[in-house]
């Protein structure tokens, strides 16, 4: 089960997630969080996954499409904050060509 809090502060909402996201339920909590957030008023969506252990494919392919439709429209996805097991997933992959990402939230 992924948990989630929400700070909308001007033009940015942050979303922080908690708990793997490498399971099959994970999928579809996952796909619910980004449809709110297409939804959402704010130009600058920011995800932080300090909390989050793991990432299966599926879950970063939803990553990918979202990042394009969000780009699409003017807007700008960033991941904030990640944490060590997943930064090195990151890195392995090099998420850096396809989403913006940093190690640390603040």
């Amino acid at each position: 089960m992924i948990f989630k809090k929400t700070t909308v502060s001007g033009d940015d909402i942050i979303v922080e997630l908690e708990g793997s996201l490498s399971g099959d339920e994970s999928a579809a909590e996952l796909q619910q969080i980004l449809d709110e957030l297409e939804q959402s008023g704010q130009n600058h969506i920011i995800l932080n996954f300090l909390k989050v252990p793991a990432i299966n494919s599926s879950n970063l392919g939803k990553l990918f499409l979202f990042f394009n439709k969000v780009k699409n429209t003017g807007r700008s996805l960033k991941i904030r904050g990640c944490s060590e097991a997943l930064y090195k997933t990151f890195q392995l992959i090099e998420m850096e060509n396809h989403i913006p990402y940093e190690r640390e939230a603040g």
